[in-house]
């Protein structure tokens, strides 16, 4: 996600467009575009109509139009999530080689957005044979699921391997330890432009934050 935002930003200096308003652009084109892929998944899954009332829920939604105003990670996840799992499908329904690659390129690449999408290649690849049964070969199935992990791990272990050589750990291995976690505690004390904005909490509970903030 860093990356995608030094990309926007790029692109904010050069056009002279404030940061925030190009984000809030880039995630109003990328939710089009995933409600685009979400309606082609139950498309083929279903059919129009359900795709249809899929996508409408879908774009009404609180939580996700929230997200659209935000530079949150979750609208380029969704996203490449969308559109990995369209591929998949497509794979499928098509036994398709380069489907399946590029299935697993994308989930890798949503992957790195949020780590949530992980192992998300992995069950998928497990499931292959289960969702074909005996509409394919076995040998077919196991290639589909190779092919699938084949383009995930192209996205994931370079980068991976090229971190651990520089810092000793696992890519998406939490370093912060003790200190995040006092930090995700004391924030909620921190000073704020609009105090109406600030959560309530109990007098207890915000005077142990203020003792854990003194240590």
């Amino acid at each position: 996600y860093p990356f995608i935002l030094a990309g926007i930003f790029f692109i904010s200096r050069l056009a002279g467009i404030n940061e925030l308003d190009l984000i809030i652009v880039f995630n109003i084109v990328l939710t089009a575009l995933a409600s685009c892929f979400l309606f082609l998944i139950a498309k083929e899954i279903f059919n129009k109509r359900i795709a249809l009332i899929a996508v409408f829920l879908w774009m009404s939604y609180p939580f996700n139009l929230w997200f659209v105003k935000n530079p949150h990670t979750e609208v380029p996840f969704i996203f490449l999530f969308f559109l990995g799992i369209y591929l998949y499908i497509l794979t499928l329904k098509r036994r398709n080689l380069k489907l399946a690659f590029w299935g697993g390129f994308f989930l890798g690449l949503a992957s790195f957005v949020r780590l949530i999408g992980l192992f998300l290649p992995f069950i998928l690849a497990l499931l292959i044979p289960f969702f074909l049964g005996e509409k394919a070969a076995g040998k077919r199935k196991i290639l589909l699921a190779a092919v699938l992990l084949a383009g995930s791990f192209l996205v994931i272990l370079p980068w991976s391997a090229y971190l651990i050589s520089q810092v000793g750990i696992f890519a998406f291995s939490p370093a912060t330890g003790p200190g995040g976690i006092l930090y995700g505690y004391t924030v909620l004390i921190a000073p704020m432009e609009d105090e109406s904005d600030r959560a309530v909490f109990p007098d207890d509970i915000r005077a142990l934050i203020e003792k854990m903030k003194v240590k």
